[in-house]
């Protein structure tokens, strides 16, 4: 099975591509926390154009990243949902139930919006970073810079076997189409197939840990591709951190001085 659309866009060349993974780590943490300090929706404006930015120089597809943010929107409105109602402001919407009533307001509306933002701004960041540095390298960046050994072994494996997990699922509903099931007997019997694909996930995982027993592992991720931090990494880095500095002093001014 080919499921490479997971890293398909990390082995373009590209203007950050050519950059060590430590450099492109730290810009996108300090793009990351700019964002999380908006409070007010005009602030938001030069975060924006710097995201923008990085997604040219990432040269990531706009349906693409129209995609990735799609699947990030739901979980940013649900967290967002109940501050139009629970935000003390200018009521926009009263609706009474006998003894209980619902207030809809202008501020509440405002920091749902710049909450939702926020969170998309925070996922361009970061598409732009995972799509111009392959998962291994991204890792070892990862470690380099003091992440726990062990978070950065979990994310390796996760990593190599979802497509193994993606396999077995494929083959679970393949066996039920074969077998005659239609799609209602299937969302009838859903419950039957991932009981069998956990457990094959448990099989598969203790025959990988018995062999990388047998092997020598030792816990350790290694890569043939050694990290080196050069001069243009380190003029990338301050360009890069400059760059956040000034969206986040422009933001504050469009903001009035305000948090």
């Amino acid at each position: 099975m080919h499921h490479a659309y997971l890293d398909a866009l990390s082995r373009r060349r590209g203007p950050l591509s050519a950059l060590d993974p430590r450099a492109k780590i730290a810009l996108t943490l300090a793009a990351v926390l700019g964002v999380a300090a908006v409070s007010r929706p005009s602030a938001l404006l030069p975060h924006l154009a710097l995201a923008a930015l990085a997604a040219l120089l990432a040269r990531l597809p706009p349906r693409w990243l129209a995609g990735r943010l799609a699947l990030v929107l739901p979980f940013a409105a649900v967290v967002g949902l109940v501050l139009p109602f629970t935000t003390p402001g200018a009521a926009l919407v009263t609706a009474d139930w006998g003894a209980f009533r619902l207030v809809l307001t202008r501020e509440g509306l405002e920091r749902a919006g710049v909450l939702t933002a926020r969170a998309l701004l925070a996922a361009t960041f970061a598409l732009a970073l995972v799509a111009s540095t392959p998962f291994p390298r991204l890792l070892a960046g990862m470690r380099r810079l003091g992440v726990p050994a062990l978070l950065v072994v979990v994310l390796a494996f996760l990593y190599r076997y979802l497509y193994v997990l993606v396999d077995e699922a494929m083959r679970v509903r393949r066996a039920a189409a074969v077998r005659g099931y239609g799609r209602r007997a299937r969302l009838a019997g859903a419950g039957g197939m991932l009981g069998t694909l956990v457990l094959r996930s448990y099989e598969r995982a203790e025959r990988v840990y018995l062999a990388m027993k047998a092997r020598g592992f030792d816990g350790v991720v290694r890569t043939l591709d050694p990290l080196r931090f050069r001069g243009r990494d380190a003029a990338a880095l301050f360009a890069g951190l400059a760059l956040v500095l000034a969206a986040v002093l422009s933001a504050h001014a469009l903001a009035g001085g305000r948090p």
